[in-house]
This record gives structure tokens, sequence and C-alpha cells, in this order.
């Protein structure tokens, strides 16, 4: 990889940052010479951070690209970008992300770049919100795209399987998994913080003898908090020192605060949005008796990993890939409904030795499987085949 240039893009800078940097350090390692693209809007709640991203060994660009596919900012954002790799002839180009996803290829095939591949985190055509005949036009979008690229990198067997049903070229797709942030894995000498001495805590008047299960997501609908609403609403009746923590974003925050008030929960459930440092995250997820997300669809189920890293048994949903992700012996798999979780909880809540065995596993576990680099190698593997062939 000495002296390849090589352009990382995605919608959102976060995805990059977040799930980037494993690969980007390796590159760096290796001699490449880094770009990273991203959204200069505020996609999910934040703007690029450049100087974020320029810490990460590369030079930052941005576009003024939305979250949409709208013909007039794709065809726009698609010239922008025709540009800037027309200038910076780059060997590869490699997208993330669904919008980005389209306006990055069509740029890279229009500048002749080498090598255009994509990290298919999910499948939009999963959707299960989506009309059938909306599925049926994302399925032929994403498999037009993809049979056209020179690889597409997935992240779990579930979505494997799932874009080779919708009619992907087998050779092209690559389960690479995942790597957990250096954030997650320089978190794993950070103590569990005393509630009482979290600031964040003594706002919210959770104190040390709470039993509090967590969670870190985005709130969307298909992440299930809805269900872990109405789970916590049991639980409270039988368990009233338990509570209930999600840290995210999102557009269902009015609805979820909604019910969390028609359940009377307002003193036992909260929903946090403050923007964390790395060590803050870490600390939050550390300050988990337990993680529960009933989520209803995922591409792989990272913060069930992160949890799992930081000593925090996970609550799940049996459902790919989560299940592919959280194992026997390592977590609690339920089905993904608000009995099956008020229940999971209150039995962990009850058996706290047990709890403390899982816990064990589980770290040992994620250890193993994501606490290396074993993804980023795979994709850098990757990278010089296609370029040899090329």
């Amino acid at each position: 990889m000495q002296g390849v240039r090589i352009v990382h893009a995605a919608t959102s800078a976060n995805m990059l940052t977040a799930f980037g940097r494993v690969m980007a350090d390796r590159l760096n390692e290796e001699g490449a010479e880094l770009y990273f693209v991203a959204s200069s809007r505020p996609i999910y709640g934040r703007p690029a951070d450049k100087t974020e991203l320029a810490a990460m060994g590369g030079t930052p660009l941005t576009l003024p690209l939305e979250n949409n596919i709208r013909p007039w900012n794709i065809v726009a954002n698609t010239y922008r970008f025709w540009r800037i790799l027309r200038r910076l002839r780059p060997s590869v180009v490699h997208t993330r992300a669904s919008v980005m996803g389209i306006v990055g290829r069509l740029a890279a095939w229009l500048a002749g770049v080498p090598c255009v591949v994509h990290h298919q985190d999910d499948l939009y055509a999963r959707e299960e919100q989506l009309s059938p005949r909306r599925r049926r036009q994302a399925a032929a979008l994403e498999r037009w795209f993809a049979n056209r690229s020179d690889c597409t990198f997935v992240v779990s067997d579930a979505v494997s399987e799932a874009a080779q049903r919708l009619g992907f070229d087998a050779t092209k797709v690559i389960n690479v998994g995942h790597d957990l942030s250096k954030t997650i894995r320089n978190g794993a000498v950070i103590p569990r913080p005393a509630r009482d001495d979290v600031a964040l805590f003594a706002k919210l008047g959770i104190r040390e003898d709470n039993f509090l299960v967590g969670s870190v997501t985005r709130l969307e609908a298909h992440k299930g908090v809805d269900t872990l609403v109405r789970a916590a609403a049991q639980v409270v009746e039988d368990a009233p020192q338990v509570r209930f923590l999600v840290r995210g974003r999102g557009p269902a925050k009015a609805q979820l605060e909604e019910m969390i008030a028609e359940c009377g929960l307002r003193e036992r459930f909260f929903l946090v949005e403050d923007w964390l440092s790395d060590r803050e995250l870490v600390e939050l997820y550390k300050s988990f008796d337990l993680f529960a997300l009933p989520t209803r669809r995922e591409g792989f189920g990272m913060a069930f990993a992160e949890a799992m890293f930081l000593g925090v048994v996970p609550i799940a949903p049996d459902i790919p890939p989560v299940n592919e992700v959280v194992r026997p012996k390592t977590g609690l798999l339920v089905p993904p409904t608000d009995t099956a979780f008020a229940e999971a909880i209150l039995w962990s809540a009850k058996h706290p030795a047990e709890i403390a065995s899982l816990r064990q596993t589980a770290i040992a576990d994620a250890e193993a499987r994501w606490g290396g680099t074993r993804a980023a190698d795979a994709v850098i593997a990757t990278y010089t085949r296609l370029l040899k062939g090329s």
C-alpha cells in the first residue's frame, strides 16, 4: 500500500470516525495516502469535523451532500465529487452508506478510478416499513450498483445472504465483519465510575443502588426503543429500583418522550442526547448493569459488541445478525417483544451471580472476535488483490 492514494467516503463523517478509524490506522502503517470525504451537512445531528477526520491521518474534504436520493442532490454532488477525483487521481475509492454509495461510485466510475468498492453495512431493501414496490426498487438500485463495483464488503452473514438473495454477484461479496473502535478498546482499562461522581446521574436522580438498564443507539423506529419503554412499564411494577437510560438522537425522540410520559416513567426512563467524549461514552457503558435493545433490524449490531467488550451483559433480540454477535453464554437472546425483554431484565436483576459469569464470557468472546484488526486487514488484502488485477 506504500504511496497508494485511497479515498474513503461516507454520507456522515461519523461513519468514518466510528467504523473506519482502525482501517485508517492500518493503512497509515502500510504507507497509504488517505483522503476522507463526508457531508458538510449536519446529518445525524452533527456536521463533519475536519479536525477529527485529519486526526485519522488523512486529508479531510466535504461535499454539501444531503441524506436523500433526490435527483438534484445526487447529480450536483456526483459532479462535485468527480472534480475532486479528477484532481486527486486515486487508485481506490471506498464508499460507505447509501447516498454516498451512489454519489461516490458514480463519480469514481466517471473519473476512471481503477478500484471502486462499497461497504454495505446493511441493505435498505431489508427495511420492513417499505412498501413491496419501494422494496423492489431499493433492491434493484442496490443490485445495479453492487454488480458494477469491484467488491462489496458486508459485516455479517445475514447481510451477505440477503445480498445474494437480491441478486448480488456472490463472487464480489466479502464478509469482513467489524473491528471495535480504539475508543472502545482503550476503554478496557477505564474503571467503572461511582454513580455519585457522574454529573449526568446526579441530574437524573440515578443512584448507586439503582439497577441501571442502558442502551446506546439512534432514536429511530427500527431500533425498537418503543418496545423497551413498554418492557420498562412492566419491569418497574415488580422492581421499582430499576432505571432505564438510552443515549442517542433521532427522529423518534418526541414520540418516545410522549410514550414514556403516558406510561408514567418520567422518573425512571431517560433519553439522553448529550454529546459525550470518548472517555464519557466508555464510562456510560460501564455504568450500566445491563444493556438492552429490542432492535428490529441491524446490519451487524455494533452496540451489542461494544457492551460485551466493556463488560456489560446484553439482552438482545434473537434475530439475525444480532444472534451472530450475541451468542449463548455471552448474553441473553430473547424474542423481540416487550414481555420477553421485561422477563429477561427482571431475571437478570435477581440473578447477579449468573450475570457475573456471563460478563466474563462476553468480555473474552468480544476481545477474541473484534479486539484486533481482522476486518481492516481483510479490506487491505482485498485492495491489494484488486489493484494487482486492474
